[in-house]
């Protein structure tokens, strides 16, 4: 990317945090990116709209914002020019709280705690019956039933149940559902009432 003069972006979306935690070793060499994005929504629990832009070249992310008209012209560095749009509650708040209350060892111990708990719902579920189709190196688990009609029944009477709650997903042309570990507030119990959910599901 370099020797092209590309611009490299990374989509930290939930991976960033993991720079917070002994999962370091995961985000190696994004530190060479020219700029890089994450949400507030997931690890933080901030509400949804707490993105974060980082830029190493703040004048380009000007550039590229930029809102100025001929009747109101600011500063590079003015917020308007640094987001999307002008009218916007303060974003910033939810997040500067949620870091200032958790501080780095609160982060890594959420990203460090939910990690593992992806860990042993990929564990419980493979023991059920489930294929988890992706490699559980955070706290994502993506997971598919014996058939296509099976994992959306499943998924259906998951959401119906009001015991949890997750996402369709689509791999490889068929259905799967992603469970994404994210909140401050599970625990192992959680994980295993969810598991226990699922194959219960599965042998109906």
């Amino acid at each position: 990317a370099r020797a092209a003069g590309a611009w490299v972006h990374v989509d930290g979306a939930f991976g960033l945090w993991a720079r917070a935690s002994r999962h370091r070793h995961l985000t190696e060499g994004v530190d060479g990116a020219d700029s890089w994005t994450t949400d507030g929504h997931k690890w933080l629990n901030t509400p949804y709209d707490s993105a974060m832009v980082i830029c190493r070249d703040p004048e380009a992310l000007a550039r590229a914002m930029n809102a100025d008209a001929d009747y109101a012209t600011s500063a590079v560095d003015s917020q308007k020019n640094l987001v999307l749009e002008f009218s916007r509650r303060a974003r910033g708040i939810p997040v500067w709280a949620a870091l200032r209350t958790l501080g780095r060892d609160g982060v890594a111990d959420l990203v460090e705690r939910t990690v593992d708990l992806a860990a042993l719902a990929a564990e419980r579920l493979r023991g059920s019956g489930y294929t988890v189709l992706n490699r559980v190196v955070l706290n994502q688990v993506l997971v598919r039933a014996g058939t296509p009609a099976e994992t959306i029944r499943i998924r259906e009477a998951a959401q119906r149940s009001g015991r949890t709650w997750f996402g369709p997903a689509v791999w490889g042309g068929e259905p799967a559902f992603r469970i994404s570990v994210s909140s401050h507030r599970t625990r192992a119990e959680h994980i295993e009432d969810l598991t226990d959910l699922l194959a219960e599901l599965r042998r109906k």
